[in-house]
């Protein structure tokens, strides 16, 4: 069903290739890492092609399916759909959730990357106080220099 699904995008036709993919999800109570990864990756896939409403679907149905890792990263994008569509609170919440998911001791690059999101969705949301949270937390435990400059400046906005 996966090969069909990309022979469907591959072809033009997202809509099919959704179709195929949610009848794979459907049919499992969890999914193997290869099989969530390729799943993942279609649906970023669609989401590429502009299929926003298809790709939330997809993603969402992913989430209780798939391993922590895979979870950070569905989180992510849907974060950036929802971000897409102007829905800064439900960005922010997708966002922090793929942060807080993180394992390591040390935050890693999307852990970062996820609060920096979250903290600028929290601040066009009006949440000032929350997004000061995530810009300190980030002057705390990025050690980007970029990332560091940013969180200055935005906090000097708020």
């Amino acid at each position: 069903q996966l090969r069909i699904a990309a022979a469907a995008l591959r072809a033009g036709m997202a809509d099919r290739a959704a179709a195929a993919l949610k009848s794979v999800i459907g049919a499992k109570k969890a999914l193997s890492a290869e099989l969530a990864q390729r799943s993942a990756a279609l649906a970023q896939e669609i989401l590429a092609a502009g299929k926003t409403d298809l790709a939330n679907e997809l993603f969402e149905a992913l989430l209780p399916l798939i391993g922590t890792a895979q979870q950070r990263s569905v989180l992510f994008a849907l974060g950036r759909i929802h971000e897409g569509a102007s829905q800064s609170p439900v960005a922010a919440d997708y966002y922090l959730r793929s942060a807080l998911l993180a394992e390591a001791r040390t935050p890693d690059a999307l852990a970062l990357q996820a609060r920096l999101a979250a903290a600028l969705n929290l601040a066009r949301a009006g949440y000032k106080d929350d997004a000061r949270a995530q810009f300190e937390w980030l002057l705390r435990n990025s050690k980007d220099a970029a990332q560091l400059e940013f969180a200055r400046r935005e906090l000097k906005k708020l």
